[in-house]
């Protein structure tokens, strides 16, 4: 009799368990997606959501663990070997639960710091850089820039988006080809800039580089790669932070930006670069230092 009860016991679990996992794989909408930390917008947000996650599933398994235990110990009435492995499981797994929960508060209670993931502060000197070095000091060479993939390599690399590249009969596009590496370079810096002053993930968008149509005389010009329009949203922390700039007028700029200056925004930013506020796009310029 009381095997016919445990054997009862074990089945029905059994058939709690299947039931479940049947309901979550057919009977709903599964979405799989990447897991969240894989688009956190910094290093430590990445490392605090890897952390939150692997404190889930520990947690996850320790409670499976002690019901497992509880199920052994259960239909194993009588059975006093089987018992006391029943025991040690649930209480290894009360200790696991535990150690997750103790060492969390030890180490907040030696110091609150350890426990704060902060991102580094960047300075110009520590912010990444393209193969050009110097932040806005563009090569030796005219205006020979740099290729199209090159550009883009850099760019994907530093979390800044880029329209796709531009093919025949294409218009929501971006030609990056013969770019100046400054021009490069200042939008890495502006996403790092952004995002350690903003706290959160800025969104760096070039929709123009040296395509496009655009009525431009002199040197500073898109198609010489010193310009670079990105995408403009009144409401995104991208716009507080380049509005956080000093603004500038036509008499503090590039006399070849004078004119839209006296027409639009312009806002310096701490490279050197202006960048102007064209309707619904920032026209960005960087001037070569001499």
């Amino acid at each position: 009799m009381k095997k016919f009860i445990r054997k009862t016991i074990l089945l029905a679990a059994l058939i709690f368990v299947i039931g479940g996992i049947y309901n979550f794989v057919f009977a709903t909408n599964v979405t799989l997606e990447y897991p969240a930390f894989t688009r956190a917008p910094s290093p430590a947000d990445m490392v605090g959501q890897i952390y939150t996650y692997a404190l889930s599933i520990a947690g996850a398994l320790a409670i499976i663990r002690v019901v497992y235990g509880g199920i052994v110990y259960i239909i194993s009435a009588g059975n006093t070997s089987k018992q006391s492995d029943a025991r040690d499981i649930i209480t290894s797994a009360i200790w696991g639960l535990v150690l997750l929960a103790g060492s969390y508060l030890l180490l907040n209670t030696i110091n609150p710091e350890i426990v704060q993931l902060k991102n580094p502060n960047l300075t110009p000197s520590a912010l990444i850089k393209g193969t050009g070095g110097q932040i806005g000091v563009v090569p030796s060479g005219g205006f020979g820039g740099i290729s199209e993939q090159s550009a883009r390599t850099e760019l994907t690399a530093g979390l800044v988006q880029v329209k796709p590249q531009c093919s025949p009969g294409q218009t929501a596009c971006a030609t990056l080809d013969n770019i100046q590496q400054s021009t490069v370079d200042e939008l890495l810096a502006l996403k790092q800039y952004c995002d350690a002053q903003e706290g959160s993930s800025c969104k760096v968008l070039v929709n123009e580089g040296t395509g496009g149509s655009h009525s431009e005389t002199g040197t500073l010009t898109h198609a010489n790669g010193y310009k670079a329009d990105l995408n403009y949203t009144p409401s995104d922390p991208l716009t507080s932070y380049i509005e956080s700039w000093n603004k500038v007028g036509p008499a503090s700029v590039p006399a070849e930006i004078q004119k839209g200056c006296s027409t639009y925004s312009c806002y310096q930013s701490p490279t050197g670069a202006i960048y102007m506020l064209e309707g619904d796009h920032w026209d960005v310029t960087v001037p070569p230092k001499k």
